[in-house]
């Protein structure tokens, strides 16, 4: 089996990537991409994979017409449920894998019928916005109560209520606590905004998420926006991106 894996968070790709390599009788090649451009580069020059293995929200217009525009007949299956559930760390790995290989007979069993994704047409499918990031919370789902640090050689698991906001910093991202401590995530900014519970953390731009018990004061700003202060010291200003606004509003209670 041929598997290709589209997902931006490299700790989660490698971690799929290094269990389906121990099992090389059924996976004979995995190759990652961190986004879907880069897997479309690929695939122009290469055969149809038996799987493609990918992040939901990269599933954008662009993306669906490129495999309907291109037949792209590999089934689909979404690593999205792996960033909430930790299914792919630890003993747990290789039962996943190996419901990944069922999953992935019955789509193939499917796909004889004809019910393959480019079959389908495009108003359909709805999809989640490009640039929120943010994802749908289900009834059922569980938020993360606390993030484990790895500081050095230490180890330090901070409860979710202590967290003040989450932003990145050039090519990391930060979590920063109440008492003003601040330690590198092994997170994405899409994947924090889908373990925390949106009813006290909300993304307010590209960079940052933040807690509502750490606003201090808010002003109008320029451009429609508007600017935060945080109880935790930050340098530079905080701002509401302009496309983010309205649902803040909501948010605050509007």
């Amino acid at each position: 089996m041929k598997v290709v894996i589209i997902e931006e968070e490299e700790i989660l790709a490698q971690n799929l990537k290094k269990t389906m390599d121990r099992m090389q009788e059924v996976f004979k090649r995995v190759d990652t991409f961190p986004d879907f451009s880069e897997f479309a580069q690929h695939f122009k020059k290469s055969e149809q994979p038996d799987l493609l293995l990918l992040d939901v929200l990269k599933l954008d217009h662009k993306a669906l017409r490129f495999i309907q525009s291109h037949n792209v007949t590999s089934p689909l299956l979404f690593t999205n449920v792996l960033k909430t559930n930790n299914l792919i760390k630890g003993p747990h790995a290789e039962g996943f894998i190996k419901n990944l290989i069922t999953a992935n007979n019955f789509l193939q069993a499917k796909s004889k019928k004809g019910r393959m994704l480019n079959d389908l047409p495009e108003s359909k499918i709805s999809f989640p916005s490009d640039t929120s990031g943010d994802i749908p919370a289900s009834v059922n789902q569980k938020y993360h109560q606390r993030f484990l640090i790895k500081n050095k050689e230490k180890l330090i698991s901070i409860r979710t209520n202590n967290v003040s906001l989450f932003y990145s910093e050039g090519r990391f991202n930060f979590v920063k606590t109440k008492d003003n401590r601040k330690f590198i995530i092994n997170y994405t900014m899409e994947t924090l905004n889908s373990l925390l519970d949106p009813g006290i953390f909300f993304r307010i731009n590209r960079s940052m998420i933040i807690s509502f018990d750490d606003i201090k004061d808010m002003f109008a700003y320029f451009g429609g926006r508007i600017k935060i202060v945080l109880n935790t010291p930050m340098e530079g200003e905080t701002i509401v991106s302009r496309d983010k606004v309205n649902d803040f509003k909501k948010w605050l209670g509007e």
